[in-house]
């Protein structure tokens, strides 16, 4: 799923606007990939863990 497709989807889940969506997976995935960065993964509990490869 690309990055404009899960805005999208975030929007029509909750009714944000564009910009709204836009920064929630912003903010999503840079914490993500800083939790990589800084801990080797991030997990996320019910979900699944993200790691470097």
């Amino acid at each position: 799923m690309s990055k404009p497709a899960l805005s999208k989807s975030v929007r029509e889940a909750t009714g944000c606007t564009v910009a709204q969506a836009d920064a929630a997976v912003e903010a999503m995935l840079s914490t993500i990939v800083d939790g990589v960065k800084t801990d080797g993964s991030f997990r996320l509990i019910g979900f699944g863990t993200f790691a470097k490869a």
